[in-house]
């Protein structure tokens, strides 16, 4: 439902599986994508999933499991330290966390390491966005439940590198 570029300008999503399909030799979890130009990442149920030996089926660069994907957000405005502004943030509303997927370059792509970054029970989550301030901000609600904003901030030393000039 979200997609987000990295600091590199390379397009990624989070997407979704088909929980009807769960316990059949065609179930795909929920993947983290690098969305390149030409790829087939489309998103199709039951038998028509392409099995991921397909020559043309893009690798994920990450698998998360089960869950319900809504926001992704790089977290380059993130005001954390250097290892969680280079991260991806995924959300998943099902199970009510947010996740951090860690990325390093592999051949033209890149491979994503997954860390649960925030969980709460019940925490639908289904927005979210770094503020100016370098916080990060979510959403929550849906299907009847009670809407809520929540913001999230690092405690800690500056974690902001200070940029460095040359005075002549």
């Amino acid at each position: 439902y979200d997609f987000d570029f990295n600091h590199d300008g390379e397009l990624f999503t989070f997407d979704s599986d088909n929980e009807w399909d769960w316990g059949t030799p065609w179930y795909r979890p929920n993947r983290v994508y690098h969305l390149v130009s030409g790829a087939e990442v489309g998103w199709r149920d039951g038998t028509r999933a392409w099995p991921d030996h397909y020559p043309d089926q893009i690798r994920p660069i990450a698998v998360v499991g089960i869950g319900s994907p809504c926001g992704v957000k790089f977290g380059t405005r993130a005001r954390f330290p250097a290892k969680y502004r280079r991260a991806l943030y995924i959300q998943d509303w099902s199970y009510g966390r947010i996740l951090a997927v860690f990325l390093e370059p592999h051949g033209a792509s890149y491979r994503g390491t997954v860390e649960e970054f925030l969980r709460g029970q019940p925490l639908n989550l289904t927005s979210m966005a770094f503020g100016a301030d370098g916080a990060l901000y979510f959403v929550t609600g849906g299907r009847g439940t009670q809407s809520g904003l929540y913001r999230v901030t690092y405690r800690g030393p500056d974690p902001v590198e200070p940029e460095i000039s040359e005075r002549a």
